[in-house]
């Protein structure tokens, strides 16, 4: 004969262990039920009526009450594997649109009509850029920027360089700065610079632009 406690471990074990995977309305109705449930099993043995047999048999609640066990135990499984998939769903579109946005990223940056870099304030180390500045500097591509410019090896005068950079400490960031700088094999142009300071991670971000024709 099944007796209450082995009814009450069935229950706790399995609704324990799906639990944690449902939302806080489903947890409040679990908990009910299992009060519930557990009342019903603790009792009903006391409820037991002799048996043509001369022993004791539990009333039919005690069937009923495992029933009840058994169909919550189900429950709590299938609202579990639907969060899951659910979560599933939603990290899949969430990981979508990080990379669509990304790309969108990418090719704006890339595709911009002007020269596009972030620099290290210490030495003038490139950190990134896009395409077009690395053509304005003479580099074949992007990577062999990124592999060999030092922005303060470019400046024809670096006093020039100093002023900027004395400038960006002040206020920040500069707006349509003017310099000569050269390119890769060593050719002077003019430029101009519009640059924000991010202190806290020791790097330069900013605008390039060739005015080498209106000078």
């Amino acid at each position: 004969m099944l007796q209450a406690h082995n009814g009450k471990c069935l229950f706790s074990g399995v609704f324990l262990s799906n639990l944690s995977m449902v939302s806080a309305p489903w947890k409040h109705l679990f908990i009910l039920w299992m009060i519930f449930a557990i009342s019903i099993l603790t009792t009903a043995p006391l409820l037991a009526v002799p048996s043509v047999n001369g022993g004791e048999d539990v009333l039919p609640i005690m069937e009923i009450s495992v029933v009840f066990v058994v169909l919550i135990a189900v429950v709590a499984f299938v609202v579990r594997h639907r969060y899951r998939t659910r979560m599933k769903t939603v990290t899949l579109r969430a990981e979508k649109a990080l990379q669509r946005s990304e790309e969108k990223f990418k090719n704006l940056f890339n595709n911009a009509q002007v020269g596009l870099y972030r620099s290290r304030i210490a030495d003038g180390k490139l950190l990134e850029c896009n395409e077009l500045f690395a053509t304005l500097l003479g580099y074949e591509n992007r990577e062999e920027c990124l592999e060999k410019c030092v922005a303060a090896d470019h400046y024809v005068d670096q006093e020039v360089r100093e002023q900027m950079l004395k400038a960006m400490r002040e206020n920040g960031y500069v707006t349509g700065f003017e310099a000569q700088i050269t390119k890769k094999g060593g050719m002077p142009f003019w430029v101009s610079y519009s640059s924000k300071t991010y202190s806290d991670r020791n790097c330069i971000e900013g605008v390039m632009i060739d005015i080498t024709k209106r000078k």
